[in-house]
């Protein structure tokens, strides 16, 4: 099993640097534009590593490097840290402001029968050298230039193919934003799709799609997973949405081949299709099936959960989201009060972004005092409560998980 356990950027937006090490749940907290998108935009940049369309989906899709560089700056890095069984690698990946793969690195950074060093490297001034841990030296290997060598090498990794769960690491980052759940008059008004409301064509499935765009089949998938999963997760919609409700359903059309979802009241031969519930009850059930199917995923990455759902249902969302984090960590990033407030530790879960007003702006990372924070809480429902009252900057520790850029750099002979 492959899971990230720290991201890292060097001038991306207002990051100058930052080193930040993932507990099982992780919330990003902070003011509008102080970079909780930019952290969870460069999560999606290191899942799309590992594919052959890196370079091309950074401009079609991210906007190209002057979407991301920082102002002034020749380059930006994304880095992973990966553990892998016991083991753990460090991946990093500079873009130049010219679209180029400047540098590129996978390291080995800890393990206890293994050496550690570099296994892989790049640079302009040649293709990639790889480790032979046989010689004990490094080996020139052709690379095409508009590809990773995470994406070129992925499967031919001799040595136990390191690379491959590597890159199965960053393959299984999952990035959730917002789920498109609002009603269908909007949608028809403006000419798209209503994705979670819209009937799908029959398709198996292991992930939610982005947007819960096939949430008819992920909750096909559910209900051929067994009575007793059924039974858990049905358990699962009552606790949030009434006990009124007897079934999710997932009913073919008459065109055939589509599927489209209802629920089922308690004793009525009705059912209510999607397009008559609530956003906040729709995004609530496609919650549920993103936490509730099977995954592979190395990290669960969420832009803002709460949205539609009221302040109670915030705190059951953060609840079905941390319950996966025995399976890979989670990063939520949010505004909410009441999921603050739920949190079991935020000392460890909480991150704090705090940017400067004097432009170039530069974001840092704080983490909450555990001790300070504890004797807030003996009057105070939970943390959320305490930045409410305006007291937050009372419990951040001053040290913060960002560091200066030379220290990120320290170990990096292309910095």
């Amino acid at each position: 099993m492959s899971t990230l356990k720290e991201i890292g950027l060097v001038n991306v937006r207002t990051f100058e640097s930052l080193q930040l090490r993932l507990a099982p749940v992780n919330l990003l907290i902070g003011e509008n534009g102080c970079g909780k998108s930019t952290i969870i935009e460069s999560l999606e940049l290191l899942r799309r590593a590992s594919t052959s369309n890196f370079l091309e989906e950074l401009h079609t899709v991210h906007g190209g490097p002057a979407a991301l560089l920082r102002v002034g700056k020749p380059s930006f890095d994304i880095r992973a840290g990966i553990v892998v069984g016991d083991v753990e690698f460090s991946y990093v990946l500079r873009i130049g402001k010219l679209g180029e793969i400047l540098h590129e690195r996978l390291s080995r950074v800890s393990a206890h029968e293994q050496p550690t060093g570099v296994l892989y490297e790049r640079s302009p001034a040649h293709d990639v050298l790889v480790l032979n841990e046989v010689e004990g030296k490094m080996e020139p290997h052709r690379c095409r230039p508009e590809i990773t060598f995470i994406s070129q090498f992925r499967g031919r990794d001799e040595s136990g193919d390191t690379l491959g769960a590597v890159a199965d690491a960053l393959a299984g980052i999952d990035v959730q934003i917002a789920f498109d759940v609002g009603a269908r008059w909007v949608a028809n008004s403006t000419n798209r799709s209503a994705f979670a409301r819209d009937a799908v064509k029959l398709a198996p499935t292991r992930r939610l799609q982005r947007l819960a765009a096939n949430l008819p089949n992920a909750y096909l998938q559910l209900r051929n997973a067994g009575d007793a999963a059924w039974g858990y997760t049905m358990e699962l919609v009552r606790l949030g949405l009434g006990e009124w409700i007897e079934a999710v359903q997932v009913e073919g059309l008459p065109s055939g081949g589509m599927l489209a979802l209802s629920l089922k009241p308690r004793g009525q031969d009705v059912s209510l299709p999607a397009d008559a519930l609530s956003d906040g009850m729709l995004g609530y059930l496609a919650l549920i099936a993103l936490v509730r199917l099977p995954s592979d995923r190395s990290l669960l990455v969420f832009d803002e959960p709460e949205l539609h759902l009221h302040p109670s249902l915030a705190a059951r969302a953060l609840g079905l989201l941390a319950s996966t984090a025995d399976e890979a960590p989670v990063l939520v990033a949010t505004h909410s009060s009441s999921m603050l407030d739920a949190l079991e530790n935020p000392a460890s879960s909480v991150c704090l972004l705090d940017v400067t007003r004097e432009f170039p702006r530069t974001t840092s990372v704080s983490r909450p005092n555990a001790a300070e924070l504890s004797r807030w809480l003996a009057d105070y429902d939970g943390l959320g409560s305490v930045i409410a009252a305006g007291f937050g900057r009372a419990v951040v520790d001053q040290t913060a998980e960002s560091s200066g850029a030379s220290a990120a750099r320290d170990s990096d002979p292309e910095g």
